[in-house]
């Protein structure tokens, strides 16, 4: 079987890469992070997909490989078969296992082929599961070594080249299930069957001796609850006491506030009457004294005396205007003399002028014209101060009138005044007796107003003291009640002493709940004594035959272990050569002799010294010259002569020297022969040694 092509749509690093292989020695040169070793992966990933769970990116190729671009992985890989059958293997991975896409198809006809598993070709192309491809013809860089994996594949197909044909049939399979049914029955962990009866053979013993005790609590609970009963009855007992006691006692304090009553009662009673007789030296028949009456009268008096005010201002007025108007009089009086003579004076020049004139000279005209003005300016007087002691006279006439006015409106006023406070006051009232007539009424409103106020006063505490009961009804309870409680009751003690009883009561009664309550549980979901006790004899029983097959398993391992030497030394001494020789042919005869155990584990025979040497006293080159020989030289025994695999290395021979690396590439020329090799490497010098050999591909990355 060889691979033909690759064709690497989108892988890591890779993208749209097409390779061509051809049978013989292929070599992929290409140098650092030109993408060898993530090629390498491609190839096993079309094989056997992407199934690492890890969490490290170096050892998970998913994370490893998958694009950075969100984009899946994919590609496509062409192999032909030892019949010249040309397939291709067509895949895509995503993120996720369940994302992944895979099919084999015919090359030829395109059609789905069924002889091959599409998701892990594979197993179904190299008869080999992906450790065991690991292990063998595919060596990573720098990791030639093998260890036994979990399966044991490559030991279990060892085995049985010298036994069974069955691919079932696995010492080390029949070992892991003996030991499984050890574990199952007894473990380190203690999860075996043995272990959990044990656990629970403890588990039953301990709640067989928490019964036993938990027996002992009830009894000495019982005693302890039958005399925390009896003290509950002597405790209820002094409470009653008490209670009466209190009861007594509540009944003389009613008494006090019915006490308290009666004397506020007859208070408002003698208050009420106080008022009454207020009210009736404040009141003439329908008509009573209030703060409204005083305040009119009030109003009135000082209404009374603004008109007072304003009647004495008028009258000065008046008597001041009569005396002005007297003066003037006298004046004008005066003045009516010197007009009247100024008149007949006018009158005689105006007669002698037009008598001159006519008598003697018509000059003595113009006297008379100075008469006639004489007379007409005294007319004009006269009638001026005739008019002038005319509106004298209405003014004082107007004054008069309004004085008059005034004065009744005066008079008006003290009369409703009077009339107002006449029945209230016997005898004449004069003006001046009306404030301490009104002081006198105003002592008594207020006299009237404070005994309203305490009367409220006295009737809130009184309502307040009755606590809304009927006080008929207390007169009657209380008809033929003493005080003679008061001598033996102390209210401050009583309460006291009940509290303190009551107190103890409620911490007596949880005390006897909590008694009751762990006798009554203290058992609940728990076996009795007898139960338990047969359950631990059964599970002693069980626990024996267990411990009889227990026995026999390590009988059959120890047998199985023994058969296995007999058995490795045919198989161990065919690995033994097969791997020697290989390891000769590639150290040119240094190193020819090995023993390789179970677990691969490698010592190598020195013919010079005549020691044999664990492989840890090598040098690193050796190490890996070791590790080549015991791959291929199980690729050999358990793939056979008939099929022929392809080897992929990736830069498996950088710690060997030019004289190792002749020898292993020479053995590889001739290795190559029957087998495809695809060699990944980052130095020439391969190329180097292997261009005079015919045959030899190389591809440049």
């Amino acid at each position: 079987m060889i691979i033909k092509k690759l064709y690497v749509n989108r892988f890591g690093k890779l993208k749209n890469l097409h390779i061509e292989l051809k049978d013989g020695l292929n070599i992929i040169y290409g140098e650092n992070e030109a993408g060898k070793s993530t090629l390498q992966a491609f190839i096993k990933a079309m094989f056997y997909g992407m199934n690492s769970q890890k969490k490290k990116i170096r050892e998970n190729d998913r994370k490893r490989f998958l694009p950075w671009s969100e984009e899946k992985a994919s590609g496509e890989l062409y192999f032909e078969d030892d019949y010249k059958n040309e397939y291709m293997i067509k895949r895509t991975f995503g993120k996720k296992r369940r994302e992944d896409e895979s099919i084999v198809l015919d090359a030829i006809t395109g059609k789905a082929v069924g002889h091959i598993d599409h998701d892990i070709p594979g197993i179904s192309i190299f008869g080999l599961g992906e450790e065991s491809f690991e292990k063998t013809v595919f060596i990573r860089q720098l990791m030639s070594e093998v260890k036994r994996d979990k399966e044991d594949e490559i030991m279990k197909r060892l085995t049985n080249l010298k036994n069974s044909a069955d691919e079932d049939v696995s010492f080390y399979k029949a070992l892991n299930h003996l030991e499984k049914l050890k574990k199952s029955l007894i473990h380190s962990r203690k999860t075996g069957k043995i272990d959990k009866l044990k656990e629970d053979y403890a588990k039953i013993q301990e709640e067989w001796g928490e019964g036993i005790r938990l027996q002992e609590e009830n009894l000495e609970d019982q005693i302890q609850l039958n005399e925390k009963i009896e003290q509950k009855r002597m405790l209820q007992h002094r409470i009653n006491q008490l209670e009466e006691k209190k009861k007594k006692w509540k009944q003389l304090r009613i008494y006090k506030e019915y006490k308290k009553l009666i004397e506020y009662k007859n208070k408002i009673k003698k208050l009420l009457k106080d008022k009454e007789s207020l009210i009736e030296q404040l009141k003439f028949g329908n008509d009573c004294i209030d703060e409204v009456f005083i305040e009119n009268i009030k109003a009135k008096k000082i209404q009374w005396m603004k008109q007072k005010n304003i009647c004495d201002i008028k009258k000065v007025h008046k008597e001041s205007l009569e005396a002005r108007i007297e003066e003037k009089k006298d004046y004008l009086k005066d003045n009516i003399k010197n007009i009247w003579k100024v008149l007949f004076l006018g009158i005689f020049i105006v007669l002698g002028g037009f008598l001159l004139g006519w008598t003697k000279n018509a000059y003595y005209y113009g006297l008379s014209g100075i008469g006639i003005v004489l007379f007409i300016y005294g007319f004009k007087k006269k009638k001026s101060v005739a008019s002038m002691m005319k509106q004298m006279e209405k003014e004082l006439n107007n004054i008069e009138k309004a004085f008059q006015v005034q004065k009744e409106s005066l008079e008006n006023i003290k009369k409703e005044m009077m009339r107002k406070l006449r029945p209230f006051y016997k005898g004449n009232i004069e003006i001046e007796q009306i404030d301490p007539i009104l002081k006198h009424f105003q002592e008594l409103l207020n006299k009237k107003i404070e005994i309203e106020r305490q009367i409220f006063t006295l009737e809130d505490i009184y309502q307040s003291l009755l606590q809304g009961r009927d006080f008929e009804n207390m007169k009657k309870a209380f008809k033929s009640f003493t005080e003679e409680l008061e001598e033996i009751i102390d209210e401050e003690s009583i309460e006291a002493l009940l509290k303190e009883e009551v107190q103890k009561l409620i911490t007596l009664e949880k005390e006897i709940k909590d008694l009751e309550h762990r006798v009554q549980t203290r058992f609940y979901g728990r076996k009795n004594i007898a139960e338990l006790e047969e359950e631990m004899e059964r599970i002693k029983e069980k626990i024996g035959n267990y411990e009889d097959v227990l026995a026999s398993l390590d009988i059959a391992i120890e047998t199985l272990q023994d058969s296995f030497k007999e058995i490795q030394k045919s198989f161990g001494l065919k690995l033994n050569k097969v791997v020697g020789d290989i390891l000769r042919e590639i150290t040119k005869n240094k190193y020819d002799a090995l023993k390789i155990s179970e677990d691969y584990e490698v010592k190598i025979i020195d013919s010079k010294e005549d020691q044999i040497k664990d492989i840890a006293y090598f040098s690193n080159g050796t190490w890996d010259q070791i590790y080549f020989a015991l791959r291929i030289g199980i690729a050999k025994l358990i793939i056979g002569e008939e099929k022929t695999i392809p080897l992929i290395i990736d830069d498996a021979f950088v710690q060997y020297d030019d004289k190792r690396l002749d020898a292993v590439l020479r053995y590889l020329y001739q290795y190559a022969k029957e087998h495809q090799v695809v060699m990944f490497t980052c130095q020439k010098r391969e190329i180097e040694k292997l261009k005079n050999f015919s045959g030899i591909h190389v591809i440049y990355l």
